[in-house]
């Protein structure tokens, strides 16, 4: 909603792109940018240059002056493997649920096999109806579901949480999909996913049975918010979370202004 009434009011005051070299709004015909293309585009600028503050192509930004995700991300993981003692002890559902506002209505909490009292405790006490969902309908307390294929009626749930879930899905974009598509309208999905990448395009699908917990896909935090914008999403909030790695997200189902 945000980015639709900056776009609005661009449009009344004849501009229409920021321009990341000046850190300024500029019109839309200053700048050259190929036809459905992003004036900001993550594989030439997707260094920050800390020296300088500004985000700069990769091939302009001197090594040592650089921040990249990728990198930061490869020294943490070899330095915690080295000291398994500073592992930061995070809790997906604590992270996700901190982002929850008090409501009402259906909370799916998709997927888990064995529902957390208290996760259960926090949604009920915040004011909405708990339910978990699996494949896995061997405990009374799991109504048993497919996330990419929900038996819920369209629009009729208020919230989502999904912790560790779409890297168990082959065809995860129609998981993302379904969830759009049972949410009401300004409802939300709290989605967390480890992620293997931060700046690549693309995931990569791995055959099942190698990977230790199961996953099916390793994720890049970039091509899940570029998938969750694709289905409709507005993305209210996104942290990359380095240790573990992993993205969670706040994705609200809303509809566009129209400009």
């Amino acid at each position: 909603m945000l980015n639709t009434l900056i776009k609005a009011a661009l449009k009344r005051a004849g501009y229409g792109v920021y321009n990341l070299a000046v850190y300024k709004v500029v019109p839309q015909d200053s700048l050259v940018v190929p036809q459905g293309k992003l004036l900001y585009d993550p594989n030439a600028e997707g260094v920050y240059d800390l020296k300088t503050k500004t985000v700069v192509s990769r091939v302009q930004a001197p090594h040592e002056q650089s921040l990249n995700l990728e990198r930061e991300h490869e020294r943490l993981r070899a330095y915690v493997f080295k000291n398994p003692d500073k592992r930061l002890s995070k809790d997906r559902y604590a992270n996700a649920l901190a982002w929850l506002d008090p409501g009402s209505g259906l909370l799916l909490d998709a997927c888990t096999p064995r529902p957390r009292a208290d996760v259960r405790e926090r949604v009920e006490g915040l004011g909405y109806t708990y339910q978990a969902i699996d494949l896995n309908d061997s405990n009374p307390e799991v109504c048993k579901e497919d996330l990419t294929k929900l038996s819920f009626e369209t629009g009729s749930v208020a919230r989502v949480l999904s912790c560790d879930t779409l890297e168990h899905i082959e065809d995860f974009p129609a998981a993302m999909r379904e969830i759009y598509r049972v949410l009401q309208e300004d409802g939300m999905a709290l989605i967390h996913v480890p992620c293997r990448w931060w700046d690549r395009p693309e995931g990569e699908p791995i055959k099942p049975g190698i990977d230790q917990f199961g996953h099916v896909y390793y994720h890049s935090a970039r091509e899940l918010l570029r998938l969750a914008s694709d289905t409709g999403f507005v993305i209210a909030r996104a942290g990359l979370l380095l240790d573990p790695g992993a993205v969670l997200m706040a994705l609200v189902k809303s509809k566009p202004l129209p400009i």
